[in-house]
């Protein structure tokens, strides 16, 4: 009997412990995954941090993704001195790949940049970044580390020919991964030059680099049209900003196709207008019944006239109901083509 209640004690013990553990694991598991597939910044650093405190500092619960997510949810935080904590943490576990080194070190650039105003370390660490990608031929790794360095130069001075560069690099970001993440950056210095320092050609000439992808942005497009409306250009805004339209319908395209269109077009400016009236994004939608009104006047002037020709009497005007007719039939017709 003693024997019995023995063995049944350690038997007891085995078991409980067992789900002692059992417990304990399927807590941390369950921890760890809701801190990764947690969307709440705040809440993610929260349960990120309770997950490191709790089991992360043991190395064999460390994994190359809970530095990650720690160091990139510090930054989206602007949590600076989180981030270059848990960075220089990461650096130290062994269980990261070359790659993934890097991604921490462009990570850690960025506390240099916003959270301590050092662009010489920064640029030290896209530069140690920028010779591995190289040598990996990482394309996307090379861009990234550029893009920090494009990030520098815009934090460290606003002078004409920074900016310049700033671009030069852009594009050259832009031809290694065509990303719309590069493209905006072109499109941001593009505009700098453009608006602030008033050298057109140049800003013109690189938008141009990203507008000639299909997959270029709308405002993209649009602001390259307004470029060379305001050249007097107007084939080529027109060129720009139909697939801007395209993209993204509002009146204000509509209404400057239209616009640009009435002398080469017209029956093709009617629709435009028509539809930039039925979008109702004002002004514009104002501006295109007030054009399409006299345009549409003029065209069935020119009509009756040509009809004319060669009569003796003079022309009338067209009808106002002959107008407000063909008027209300070009927006019905453009309700149709928009699902109105």
């Amino acid at each position: 009997m003693k024997k019995f209640v023995i063995i049944f004690t350690i038997f007891f013990i085995i078991i409980s412990s067992f789900y002692i553990y059992a417990g304990k694991k399927q807590d941390k598991e369950k921890l760890y995954i809701s801190a990764l597939t947690e969307k709440n910044p705040e809440l993610k650093l929260q349960k990120l941090e309770e997950y490191y405190n709790k089991f992360g500092k043991k190395k064999k619960y460390q994994t190359s993704t809970l530095f990650i997510q720690l160091v990139e949810t510090s930054l989206k935080l602007k949590k600076y001195d989180k981030l270059l904590n848990y960075a220089d943490i990461a650096l130290q576990c062994k269980k990261l790949s070359d790659a993934e080194r890097s991604n921490i070190k462009l990570n850690k650039a960025y506390y240099y940049i916003y959270g301590k105003k050092d662009f010489k370390t920064a640029e030290s660490l896209a530069d140690e970044v920028i010779v591995f990608a190289k040598s990996k031929k990482d394309k996307n790794l090379n861009a990234d580390a550029l893009r920090i360095k494009v990030v520098i130069l815009e934090s460290s001075s606003k002078d004409v020919e920074t900016i310049k560069k700033a671009l030069k690099t852009s594009i050259e970001i832009y031809n290694i991964d065509h990303s719309l993440k590069s493209a905006h950056f072109v499109f941001y210095f593009s505009k700098k030059l453009y608006d602030e320092f008033a050298l057109y050609d140049e800003a013109i000439n690189a938008l141009k680099k990203v507008c000639a992808d299909n997959r270029a942005m709308a405002g993209h497009l649009e602001q390259l049209s307004l470029w060379y409306m305001a050249d007097g250009l107007n084939s080529k805004a027109i060129e720009y900003m139909i697939p801007s339209y395209m993209r993204k319908k509002n009146s204000k395209k509509a209404y400057f196709i239209g616009k640009l269109m009435c002398e080469t077009d017209v029956e093709k400016a009617f629709q435009y207008l028509g539809e930039a009236y039925v979008l109702s994004n004002e002004p514009y939608a104002t501006k295109a019944m007030d054009l399409l009104k006299i345009e549409y006047k003029k065209e069935l002037k020119q009509k009756l006239n040509q009809e004319a020709e060669g009569e003796q009497e003079n022309v009338k005007e067209p009808e106002e109901e002959e107008i407000e007719t063909g008027i209300k039939k070009i927006i019905e017709e453009a309700k149709a083509r928009l699902g109105r």
